[in-house]
């Protein structure tokens, strides 16, 4: 049986064959469909547990990146499993693992909006050396994103971190602060405002300032 077919069965929730292929054949747990997936990914989409479980246990690569440089962390964010984040995370899983956008599992887990899944990466910040300060190809933060989303119970999170860079700036020169005046997100500007450091004056590529950004907007 191939990989494909072994991915459809697993994405139909037909488990019984997939289980008696990977103790089969535990040197092709590894191997990638069509479009870059391995098993372990397709399992994590599907949020199976016990399948993921015993494919770790078969040697399955938590890092393997598809086409898109998606790991089995990023399928498992996207789709909301946290109890199967929680599971990759306490096994090694890398946090800071960029796919080809240069976003990581927080980045998606915050442009989802799913404040559970960004409590379990942020409580591995030690035990897997989290970069909550890292950017994307738009030199993008995961704070600029929950700013960008209104977020403001995971921008709490995010400030809560030791090390957060609240005036990170991506390529246009925009910050935390810029994107949150210019949604008009007032609750997230005026916590913003309270932390050590805020540079409020930070001028864009456009030459505006948070406060232009205000009252453009």
């Amino acid at each position: 049986m191939d990989v494909d077919k072994i991915i459809s069965k697993i994405r139909n929730g037909d488990f019984k064959d997939v289980k008696r292929f990977i103790k089969k054949n535990p040197d092709k747990v590894n191997r990638k469909n069509s479009d870059g997936l391995t098993l372990l990914m397709a399992a994590c989409e599907r949020g199976n547990k016990e399948l993921i479980t015993l494919l770790t246990k078969s040697g399955a690569d938590l890092n393997i990146g598809d086409e898109d440089k998606w790991t089995a962390l990023h399928y498992a964010v996207e789709n909301h499993k946290t109890d199967v984040v929680a599971f990759l995370v306490s096994r090694g899983a890398n946090v800071n693992k960029q796919d080809s956008c240069g976003d990581t599992p927080l980045h998606w887990a915050v442009m989802n909006k799913y404040e559970d899944v960004v409590k379990v990466l942020l409580n591995s910040k030690e035990n897997n050396n989290l970069q909550v300060n890292q950017q994307n190809n738009e030199g993008q933060t995961a704070l600029y994103y929950a700013c960008y989303f209104g977020q403001i119970n995971i921008v709490e999170l995010l400030l809560q971190q030791n090390g957060i860079d609240v005036n990170a700036v991506e390529n246009k020169g925009w910050t935390a602060l810029h994107v949150a005046c210019e949604h008009g997100q007032t609750n997230i500007v005026e916590l913003l405002l309270q932390q050590n450091g805020i540079d409020v004056n930070k001028v864009n590529i456009e030459g505006d300032t948070p406060l232009h950004r205000a009252v453009l907007k």
